[in-house]
């Protein structure tokens, strides 16, 4: 395998000196968060091609797949020696690679910049619920103008694939109003799904003839990222079509919704050979209506959602050992007695997959048994609360919004995009009683006594709930606006902050 420098590849390049940078605590992980393109290159550790004496940096270099033990590279903390008093060095031990954290604070929703001058970290300052917004002006969302299969954060960047290629953004700095696009070289093609899993993203397009195509990225260990190149491959595929691309504990879930053949899924991880094969396999005993909605560590997740009169069936199955041979469905279980009565059909319903492989559902709760029949609240449930849970459950429930009778019809999508923060938060949306076109986002929260909405976590968007994405990625949230043909905006937020 050929060796990379620490700071991942010779894209990266040194940006102007001068600029003030934040490092950040949410009481979270922050060590994973990265820091502002921009910062005085004479700070910072060495790129591809540079001298380790530059910076005082050892050259170590890291295995072109995360987690294999080949050539050199760092294995503990100890390896890496940060250039200065605003960096704090540590190993990502998983891709053998120095990783170096920018003024990181240990107190909560705090944020201090380094001086460049004097390469030292500053003053705290407070961060907020809502600390910015930005505009994504390269070009329209990409995925056929959907946010929700076109954006992706992982570490401390967000990936957005528009109409004029696919872009990465430092998103470290919660405050920064103007990051700058990252272009993401190496993708010819216009993707369909833009997936984060651990410290890769893909990008899955179309179907060319037998072959799916398929490229990916490695996150940057470092904040000097001026480009990126993916690595694009044909995969062989028997798959007519890819409905849905879901992260798995290695690589990611490929599925076809096709109940004939019984939802055939396939794993692919990279690094990936140029037509290599995508072996998939049937969700044996999956019941006919069923669709897969999120995956849940290495099982699948289906759901299927019934109504018989005022009888609801508010169906979930996990299948283990998705794509494998011994992928086979379980039982269904129904939480109608749990949530009451939902209006739970796939087009209105919201599912938000958590990297602990829980599983949360947003969905409208709708009166039925008395006029006026309609929808009354935006109602979330935690259904799995990690990959080891053995059966789905909706007791853990809570309603975000609730609508007045008689002024929101049955089959409107009242919930909004989820965003599973850490295992006990999810940023949610639902539409906004005062006004429909409008969207409330709100903290919900998993305690011992069930889920809150957290008081004084909400901010309304000029933004229909329905048309946008929500991710996250080391404790922030990104809420993504597909809200003019040649742009987007993005909203930030730091849910564990006031």
């Amino acid at each position: 395998m050929r060796p990379r420098a620490l700071l991942l590849s010779s894209a990266l390049a040194a940006l102007p000196v001068g600029t003030l940078f934040v490092g950040c605590s949410l009481g979270l992980d922050e060590s994973k968060l990265g820091v502002v393109p921009g910062t005085d290159a004479s700070v910072l550790p060495p790129v591809d091609g540079a001298p380790a004496s530059d910076t005082g940096v050892p050259e170590v270099a890291a295995p072109d797949a995360p987690g294999v033990d080949a050539g050199p590279g760092c294995r503990v903390d100890g390896d890496c020696i940060a250039p200065n008093a605003c960096f704090t060095a540590r190993c990502d031990v998983a891709r053998r690679a120095c990783v170096y954290d920018l003024c990181k604070q240990t107190a909560v929703c705090t944020r201090a910049a380094c001086d460049t001058s004097t390469h030292t970290c500053g003053a705290p300052a407070p961060v907020s619920y809502h600390p910015s917004t930005f505009k994504i002006t390269t070009g329209g969302i990409g995925c056929g103008g959907s946010a929700a299969r076109c954006t992706a954060a992982t570490s401390s960047f967000l990936f957005v694939s528009t109409t004029n290629g696919a872009f990465a953004y430092s998103v470290a700095d919660p405050g920064n109003t103007s990051p700058a696009p990252i272009p993401i070289t190496g993708v010819p093609f216009q993707p369909a799904h833009v997936t984060a899993s651990g410290g890769r993203v893909y990008f899955t397009g179309g179907l060319v003839g037998a072959k799916l195509q398929m490229a990916w990225v490695d996150v940057p260990t470092s904040p000097l990222a001026a480009g990126l190149a993916a690595h694009t491959v044909l995969v062989a595929t028997s798959l007519a079509a890819i409905t849905s691309v879901f992260p798995a504990p290695a690589g990611v879930f490929v599925e076809q919704a096709d109940a004939p053949k019984l939802l055939p899924t396939g794993r692919l991880e990279a690094p990936l050979s140029d037509n290599a094969t995508l072996d998939t396999y049937p969700n044996v005993g999956a019941v006919s209506g069923a669709t897969a909605v999120a995956a849940s560590g290495d099982r699948l997740v289906l759901y299927r959602w019934t109504q018989q009169g005022q009888a609801f069936g508010e169906l979930f199955a996990l299948t283990p050992g998705a794509a494998t041979v011994n992928a086979k469905a379980g039982a269904e279980t129904n939480l109608s007695a749990d949530m009451g009565p939902v209006w739970g059909t796939p087009a209105v319903a919201r599912f938000a997959q958590g990297g602990d492989g829980a599983l949360v559902w947003g969905v409208p709760g709708i009166e039925i048994a008395a006029p006026p029949i309609g929808t009354r609240s935006a109602r979330v449930a935690w259904v799995l609360a990690d990959q080891n849970a053995q059966a789905p459950s909706g007791a853990a429930h809570v309603d975000l919004e609730a609508y007045a009778p008689g002024t929101v019809g049955i089959g409107q999508a009242v919930v909004g995009p989820l965003a599973w923060v850490d295992s006990t938060t999810v940023l949610a949306l639902a539409q906004a009683p005062a006004d429909l076109s409008q969207t409330s986002v709100q903290v919900v929260q998993k305690g011992a006594g069930g889920l809150v909405v957290v008081p004084s976590r909400r901010v309304v968007l000029p933004a229909v709930a329905d048309t946008l994405a929500a991710v996250s990625a080391n404790g922030y949230a990104f809420v993504v606006a597909a809200d003019a043909p040649d742009s987007a905006t993005v909203y930030v937020f730091a849910p564990a902050c006031p």
